[in-house]
């Protein structure tokens, strides 16, 4: 299916697949044109390559939730992006959000996500999904002061000691034991059924 409906799309703020989520689209270049774009949901399409949306230097939300896209580098131009989903996705490298100083809410859920490094002077951020991905190492979220909820569901981290500090934390996960240990160390820890994700004006 090709992008047929997107043109005359003009100037709405809020922007789907013309059949709505899994459709077979897979060229978003038509959507270059949008210049001022702020909500993008491409969530189960056939996508895999994001460079036209680093013309949409006004987008705010994005969703790839479910795409086959890997490489995000196009995404490091979206100085505005404040919310994206890769669940599901096979990135594996997110060292172009490291310049998305707006950003407060990033969804990496299911990816092949190994290292959260660039994540670490995002200072605004305010939720993070790092649930069945292959995360260990928290240290990079340290300084991250307003970071509200973190979902480790599924996650290999058994060490939360680097978040101590963090005074609006919450942190969700399934494993019962891990509940009970980081509630011993004073973490605010809450099953995973629990964890909801915010509309961002509301953070």
């Amino acid at each position: 299916m090709s992008f047929v409906g997107v043109p005359p799309l003009g100037g709405c703020l809020r922007a789907k697949p013309p059949e709505g989520r899994g459709t077979q689209i897979s060229d978003v270049t038509p959507l270059s044109r949008l210049t001022q774009l702020k909500q993008l949901y491409l969530l189960g399409t056939q996508v895999t390559d994001v460079s036209p949306l680093s013309k949409l230097l006004q987008l705010q939300e994005l969703s790839l939730f479910g795409t086959q896209v890997k490489d995000i580098s196009p995404l490091s131009k979206l100085l505005q992006l404040q919310e994206l989903s890769l669940f599901k996705t096979q990135v594996k490298d997110i060292t172009p959000l490291s310049r998305l100083i707006q950003f407060k809410q990033l969804d990496l859920s299911g990816t092949q996500v190994t290292d959260i490094s660039p994540l670490s002077r995002l200072i605004q951020f305010k939720q993070l999904d790092l649930s069945e991905t292959q995360v260990t190492d928290l240290y990079p979220l340290s300084e991250l002061t307003q970071l509200k909820d973190l979902n480790l569901s599924g996650t290999q981290v058994t060490d939360v000691s680097p978040l101590e500090h963090l005074p609006s934390l919450t942190i969700y996960t399934s494993d019962e034991d891990k509940i009970e240990q980081w509630r011993s160390i004073g973490m605010n820890v809450k099953q995973e059924s629990e964890f909801r994700w915010q509309p961002r004006h509301t953070l």
